[in-house]
């Protein structure tokens, strides 16, 4: 009798999470819905993944309940989830096409490159976001001359926790310039935003019968419990008139 009553309530709240649930976030990679998730969690907000339907095994959906999902955008919004990808050099430099011209080529270069310094950038537990710009001077080729030295912008975009340095702006400034040939690490740019870095606030729990939920679940699973107690004391009353009427037939007989 206690299993059975463990899979009522099993399915009770099952059917919560499909009805009252709304799409945050799709075509997601599983480590992308897996940081979501992740970060929605510190936020006190209950999310769950599932692969989209027809969709690549590379593609996943985010879901949260109903009433938290304003509060959920906001913090995706705040933590730039999910995060920018840049292309790098096998996606920019696919085979086919036309040659390009030493200009154009030059100019994938240096846009393959600025991907991937800022997605090395975005690897950084603290870092929100990251852009780079790459610029060399149009009369000599990367790595000429040191009299005409490229240059690059960095902008870094971090959450900091208080009492916390985050990124050394040297540091940037010499992963850049390591990175490009014939950049000197004075001719980097580099401009930090900083985020403070805040306890999310928990989300509001409510007790519904033995059950503890966020605010914004609570009406939806009283609903549903409400709606399930009703067929049960239904189903019992139609099983207990039909008992009386098979004890009245045998009398009968």
């Amino acid at each position: 009798m206690r299993n059975a009553w463990r899979f009522g309530w099993m399915v009770v709240l099952g059917s919560a999470g499909v009805a009252c649930s709304v799409e945050l976030r799709h075509d997601l990679s599983e480590d992308a819905a897996n940081e979501i998730i992740v970060v929605l969690d510190e936020a006190g907000i209950a999310a769950g993944k599932k692969r989209g339907e027809g969709a690549k095994d590379a593609e996943w959906v985010v879901k949260v309940p109903k009433g938290d999902a304003t509060r959920a955008w906001r913090v995706l919004k705040e933590n730039e989830l999910p995060r920018r990808r840049d292309r790098e050099f096998g996606e920019v430099f696919q085979k086919g096409g036309l040659v390009p011209s030493a200009a154009e080529e030059r100019a994938l270069f240096l846009h393959a490159l600025s991907g991937k310094l800022a997605n090395m950038l975005r690897a950084v537990p603290s870092v929100i976001d990251a852009r780079v710009h790459v610029a060399v001077d149009e009369a000599k080729a990367i790595g000429g001359d040191a009299a005409k030295p490229v240059s690059a912008s960095v902008v870094v975009k971090e959450r900091v926790a208080d009492g916390a340095r985050g990124l050394e702006t040297d540091a940037v400034k010499r992963l850049v310039a390591a990175a490009v040939p014939g950049l000197r690490a004075d001719a980097v740019e580099v401009v930090r935003v900083t985020v403070a870095h805040r306890e999310a606030a928990r989300s509001a729990m409510e007790q519904v019968g033995p059950f503890s939920v966020s605010s914004g679940s609570a009406t939806a699973l009283l609903v549903v419990l409400v709606v399930t107690i009703g067929l049960i004391v239904s189903l019992s009353g139609i099983a207990l008139w039909l008992v009386m009427r098979l004890r009245a037939a045998r009398v009968d007989t």
